[in-house]
């Protein structure tokens, strides 16, 4: 069997690249970079819901 060069894929479209890159293009990384940001809001969205939740379980039980 042939030994597999070391490589990743494309966190975007899947398409094989160098280990150290993370995406294969200049388009891939935009939309790469949407993403994060977009996960990054849903990660404070949930944590900023999360919060407000347990203050209004606190303020309702000392009602």
């Amino acid at each position: 069997m042939d030994a597999v060069p070391s490589h990743k894929h494309c966190k975007i479209c899947g398409i094989s690249i160098p280990p150290e890159d993370v995406t294969c293009s200049a388009q891939c990384q935009a939309r790469y970079m949407a993403n994060e940001r977009s996960r990054r809001l849903w990660v404070w969205a949930f944590y900023a819901i999360a919060i407000f939740l347990v203050i209004l379980l606190a303020v309702s039980t000392h009602l």
